[in-house]
């Protein structure tokens, strides 16, 4: 049997959280459905795209991720990659979820473009509770140049205790990191 997962902290907050624009804060702080946020600041529907959904050894996971889902050495789990997108076909999110391989299929067929929270409302999970783990600033992509986005981690616990790790860094066109003006930043409730 799998220990309990350890309490979950406080989360992490960048140095530069107080300095973002209001609407980019508000998203990050939120414990509530990202995806339901974004389509209400970006007047927008979103899709999920799975560029990968596999079963991994937990080592391949970050050792902070394996101690928040409680994968022991040698677990196994399940990691998906995928983006939030805009119906014009613009990535609004790239995401990493995963979680314990044992806890059974929480993440939908790689086919289906419901985004994951939506999906476990409807289907499986109605009783869901998002804890924040950190959020911030980081890098759009792995890039040398990539520019600085807005980020999110935090555990979805489902109403029979098991849980998914997800990891969200949201487009800088999108969701804004500056209030400079030429920044490219939308206007809340019109995407660019």
């Amino acid at each position: 049997m799998t220990p309990a997962p350890a309490a979950l902290p406080r989360p992490r907050r960048s140095p530069h959280s107080p300095l973002l624009p209001p609407e980019t804060r508000l998203l990050l702080a939120s414990d509530g459905s990202t995806t339901l946020l974004l389509e209400s600041l970006l007047g927008l529907t979103m899709t999920v795209h799975v560029l990968s959904q596999e079963a991994v050894d937990a080592d391949a996971l970050p050792s902070g991720v394996r101690e928040v889902l409680g994968l022991p050495d040698g677990g196994r789990a399940v990691r998906r990659l995928s983006e939030l997108r805009a119906p014009d076909g613009r990535v609004v999110s790239r995401n990493l979820v995963a979680h314990p391989a044992a806890d059974g299929p929480h993440l939908p067929d790689a086919d289906d473009r419901t985004p994951l929270g939506l999906r476990l409302r409807a289907l499986h999970f109605p009783q869901q509770h998002r804890s924040l783990l950190a959020h911030g600033l980081t890098h759009w992509d792995d890039a040398v140049n990539a520019p600085l986005c807005a980020f999110k981690e935090y555990v979805i616990r489902c109403a029979d205790e098991s849980r998914i790790y997800v990891r969200e860094r949201f487009n800088p066109g999108l969701v804004p990191v500056s209030d400079t003006p030429g920044t490219g930043r939308p206007v809340p409730g019109k995407a660019n």
